[in-house]
C-alpha cells in the first residue's frame, strides 16, 4: 500500500511510472470512478458549545404553543374538482382485473364500443388461461404476472391500459382482522406492485393504469363508512406516478352504496374518458373531489382519545435516541409505574455506548443522560443498534 501511494504521488508530480513493473503478477480490476473530483471537504455541521443537551430539550417548558403548532401541521381537505375535459380512451388492449360484482363486464362493453379489446384477469390459486380473453392468476405470486404478460406478448396483444377493480368489491369489513387485511393488501398494493413491474417492460410509450376502489377516504367526514385497508392505494399510486414516467397512474375512490350500479358505471366511464392528471380522485354524491393540503390543526382534534399507556407494556420507537424519539419515550415513561414499569425499545442505526464509558461527543453524552433519566422514571430501556 505504501509503495502504491508513493507511486501515485510521483505520478501526480509528473513522473512516468512503469506500471507493468509495478504491478507484476498482480490481478487487476476495473472500477468505476465518480464524475466529480475527489475533494475531501468536511460538510458536517458542528454543534455550538452552548447547545442544549437533549434532556433539556425534552423538558415540558420547551413545548410549543397552540399557535406555533398550528403553523407546523397540515390537514387533508377534499375540494370539489374542476370540470374534467373529455379525451379519447387509448385504443388497443385493456386488461381488466375483474371484480366480483359484475362491473368488469359492463366496463368491457364500454371499452369495446370505443374500439378497444378487453382481456379479463380474475383472481385464482395459480396461473391459468381459461380462453382467449380470460386469465386467472394468484395475486400473491409475482411469477403469475410474468406468465400473464408473456402469454399476452406471444398472442401479439398491445396493452394500452389496465383497469384494476380488485379492491372495488372489497366492501366494508365488520371487523378488520389480520387475515382480511392481508387479503386486501394482497389484492391491492401488492398486486399493483407486481403489475407495474411487468408494465415497465412493455415497449409502449405510455400505458394507462387506472385503479378503482371504494370507501378509501373520509371525503364526507363519515369515518364509520371507511374501508381503511383501501387507503393504502393512494400513496402508492402517487409515488408510482412520479417514479414511472411511462405509466399514467390514476385512482378513483367511489362509494357504491350511495349510487345505483348504473351511476357507478357512468362515474368510472366519465373519469376514464377525462384528461385529468390528478393521481387521486374521489366520487361522492355524484360529484368529484380532489385532496388538498391546508395549513392548521384538525378541527376535531379535541375528540381524539390518546390511548392509555399499559402498565408493563413494551413500546418500540424507531429512531428512539433522536430528539423527537426521546421526547416520546419520556412522555411514555412518565405514565409508567415502578411496580409495573414500561419497557422502551429505542432503536437507531448506531446505538449508544455503555453508560459508564467516557464519551467526548456532546450529542452522544446528552443522549446517554436522557436515557439515564428514563430509567430514573422507572422505565426499562434497551437501545439496540439496528440497520
Amino acid at each position: 500500500r505504501r509503495l502504491l501511494n508513493l507511486a501515485a504521488s510521483l505520478f501526480i508530480a509528473g513522473f512516468e511510472i512503469d506500471l507493468a513493473q509495478l504491478e507484476h503478477n498482480r490481478e487487476h480490476h476495473r472500477v468505476p470512478l465518480p464524475t466529480y473530483p475527489f475533494e475531501p471537504v468536511r460538510l458536517w455541521v458542528d454543534l455550538p458549545a452552548e447547545s442544549k443537551p437533549v434532556a433539556a430539550i425534552a423538558e415540558p417548558s420547551a413545548l410549543p404553543t397552540e399557535q406555533r403548532l398550528a403553523s407546523w401541521f397540515h390537514q387533508v381537505i377534499w375540494e370539489p374538482a374542476k370540470e374534467f375535459a373529455a379525451r379519447s380512451v387509448p385504443t388497443g388492449t385493456w386488461l381488466v382485473f375483474s371484480d366480483e360484482a359484475g362491473l368488469a363486464e359492463e366496463m368491457c362493453r364500454w371499452f369495446e364500443a370505443r374500439e378497444c379489446r378487453c382481456i379479463f384477469v380474475r383472481r385464482g390459486h395459480r396461473f391459468r388461461q381459461l380462453d382467449a380473453t380470460t386469465y386467472r392468476i394468484n395475486p400473491d405470486q409475482p411469477g403469475d404476472y410474468q406468465q400473464l404478460f408473456e402469454s399476452l406478448h406471444d398472442s401479439g396483444e398491445q396493452v394500452a391500459g389496465v383497469l384494476h377493480l380488485w379492491t372495488f368489491d372489497a366492501g366494508r369489513h365488520e371487523e378488520l382482522d389480520v387475515s382480511s387485511l392481508e387479503d386486501s393488501i394482497g389484492h391491492g398494493v401488492e398486486s399493483l406492485f407486481h403489475l407495474q413491474h411487468q408494465l415497465s417492460k412493455l415497449p409502449s410509450a405510455v400505458v394507462d393504469l387506472a385503479v378503482v376502489t371504494s370507501h378509501a377516504h373520509a371525503v364526507d367526514g363519515l369515518a364509520q363508512q371507511l374501508s381503511p385497508e383501501n387507503a393504502t392505494l393512494a400513496p402508492f399510486m402517487r409515488a408510482l406516478s412520479q417514479e414511472q414516467e411511462h405509466l399514467r397512474c390514476r385512482l378513483l375512490d367511489i362509494a357504491p352504496h350511495d349510487d345505483n350500479p348504473q351511476d357507478s358505471d357512468q362515474s368510472i366511464q366519465q373519469w376514464l374518458a377525462s384528461n385529468t392528471e390528478e393521481p387521486v380522485v374521489a366520487r361522492r354524491e355524484r360529484e368529484y373531489f380532489v385532496p388538498r393540503l391546508s395549513p392548521g390543526l384538525p378541527q376535531d382534534r379535541a375528540t381524539v382519545q390518546v390511548p392509555p399507556i399499559q402498565p408493563g407494556g413494551v413500546y418500540l420507537i424507531t429512531g428512539g435516541i433522536g430528539n423527537l424519539g426521546l421526547q416520546v419515550a419520556r412522555w411514555i415513561a412518565e405514565q409508567s409505574t415502578f411496580d409495573q414499569p414500561v419497557k422502551l425499545v429505542l432503536t437507531s442505526r448506531s446505538g449508544l455506548p455503555d453508560e459508564k464509558a467516557e464519551v467526548a461527543d456532546l450529542s452522544i453524552s446528552s443522549r446517554l443522560t436522557a436515557v439515564a433519566q428514563l430509567r430514573k422514571l422507572g422505565a426499562i430501556v434497551w437501545t439496540p443498534a439496528l440497520d
